[in-house]
């Protein structure tokens, strides 16, 4: 879930809404369970999305990203 992620923490990166199919999710709390096909919605500096694009998927390309 995303308060066992500390996404904040590790990167610095805040997820300010979550996307399942096509239903926004504003503001997830700690508890909010991710899924596969989750659309992660972040704010921060290019470096901390840098960071935090690595935890969701380390490795991969992953796009939509815009500095």
């Amino acid at each position: 879930n995303l308060g066992e992620l500390n996404l904040r923490g590790e990167t610095g990166a805040t997820v300010i809404a979550v996307i399942r199919d096509g239903i926004n999710k504003i503001s997830p709390g700690a508890g909010y369970k991710f899924e596969e096909g989750d659309t992660v919605v972040l704010l921060g500096s290019a470096k901390k999305i840098e960071r935090a694009k690595e935890v969701f998927q380390p490795g991969e390309n992953v796009s939509g990203f815009n500095p």
